[in-house]
């Protein structure tokens, strides 16, 4: 994309896979509506009553529900609609688990919520990577800027709270690790858009410079570590593969790079683990290698039907041997689907992950690993519909920036 093409931010240039017509400008309207009333929930979620909270999330599953529908159904670019086509199936398979625990008496009528909460993310990124050519730019950095604002009063006008003993700033909406990952967006979102922004347009570069060094400060603040590494995942991610690699030495050294990087960390892990011992490990990872041991050995022991479809959800709330006082989740998201999904629901998810990756391989590689990482050890985007469609709007205006020459 040539810089003329952004002068005006607020019109997204057309891209190659855009389709174009008074149906499609009325779908990305749709989507622009669905997108800031996801915005405005995240703000308020802390001030909504439970009852008005699930009504206003229950209003954007629909919407993306039609959005994802629509993709599967239109012409259009093959990945897209195989990607519309599994976000579907996996909901089509979290109603068959729900039933068959209600069948079974396991899982209550209410458990359906799980259903919508489970499958939103997945809707929303389709709806956001098949319509991101209509998405306006200048409107979604003005969102990330507003959210950074209030994250900032937030924790400038609240006492901080305490976590493991650590005092940490205070959230501004659905806890700290909701907030921190928003937060982490935010930074991300500033960062793509000032690669860019006209070097002329001196108000925005300094408002999104600020509204980015501000985010950075929270992220601190927080003391989130998952958020912390997704960031650093990110881009390490985007330095190595877009700049290093991919430009100057070509895939071919990308593969073998890759597979020595991920051997040299498998090594160093071990070595550090066995340094450490299982105690020693449990205490820097705050109790999350005990409870994967714990949960892994539970798997292992269970009949072949929970294996391969799952415990039912809302099943991954059990109290473990380090987390003795309070039920809690796995803490990581490969994990919560393998439990409550089975192979099947992991197999479904695995091939969404890996499906939106290759819409744009390289565009996409950054995000992808990054949620990739903060996933396996934290419950990250996947798992929190309040705050998932930031990173597939992170998704899309990386794709913008950098447009489909490699997709």
């Amino acid at each position: 994309m040539s810089l003329p093409a952004v002068d005006n931010p607020q019109r997204i240039p057309r891209n190659s896979l855009a389709r174009s017509g008074a149906g499609r400008l009325l779908e990305g309207r749709v989507l622009g509506v669905l997108l800031a009333a996801h915005m405005l929930l995240l703000l308020l979620f802390d001030y909504l009553a439970a009852d008005i909270r699930t009504l206003f999330s229950g209003g954007l599953f629909v919407g993306y529900f039609g959005l994802a529908a629509l993709t599967l159904l239109r012409p259009g670019p093959a990945r897209e609609r195989a990607l519309a086509g599994v976000a579907l199936l996996l909901f089509s398979y979290w109603v068959v688990v729900w039933a068959g625990g209600l069948i079974a008496g396991i899982s209550s009528p209410d458990a359906f919520n799980l259903v919508f909460r489970h499958t939103m993310p997945f809707l929303c990124g389709v709806a956001v990577l098949a319509y991101r050519d209509r998405l306006p730019l200048r409107a979604l950095i003005w969102m990330a800027v507003i959210l950074a604002a209030v994250a900032l009063v937030s924790a400038l006008i609240n006492s901080p709270i305490m976590l493991a003993g650590t005092p940490r700033w205070h959230p501004f909406s659905s806890g700290l690790h909701t907030s921190a990952y928003a937060v982490a967006a935010v930074v991300l979102l500033c960062w793509e858009y000032l690669r860019v922004l006209p070097r002329r347009a001196m108000f925005m570069r300094v408002l999104v410079a600020l509204t980015l060094g501000a985010s950075l400060l929270m992220i601190y603040g927080y003391g989130v570590r998952t958020a912390q590494l997704f960031l650093a995942a990110y881009l390490l991610t985007d330095l190595v593969f877009s700049y290093l690699i991919y430009r100057r030495i070509g895939l071919n050294f990308l593969f073998f790079a890759v597979i020595g990087a991920a051997s040299l960390i498998f090594v160093v892990a071990g070595v550090y683990a066995i340094a450490l011992g299982v105690d020693g490990l449990t205490d820097v990872s705050s109790g999350r290698v005990s409870n994967y041991l714990e949960r892994l050995s539970i798997l292992v022991q269970s009949d072949v039907q929970e294996i391969i479809f799952g415990r039912g959800l809302g099943s991954d709330l059990i109290v473990v041997g380090v987390w003795w006082w309070e039920a809690k989740g796995s803490h990581s998201d490969i994990l919560t689907f393998l439990w409550e999904g089975g192979i099947v629901g992991f197999t479904l998810i695995a091939a969404y992950v890996g499906m939106m990756w290759r819409l744009n391989f390289v565009v996409l590689t950054a995000p992808v690993v990054a949620l990739l990482a903060a996933s396996a050890i934290s419950n990250s985007y996947l798992v929190r519909p309040n705050v998932a469609f930031l990173l597939f709007v992170l998704c899309a205006v990386r794709w913008v920036v950098h447009g489909d020459k490699h997709s």
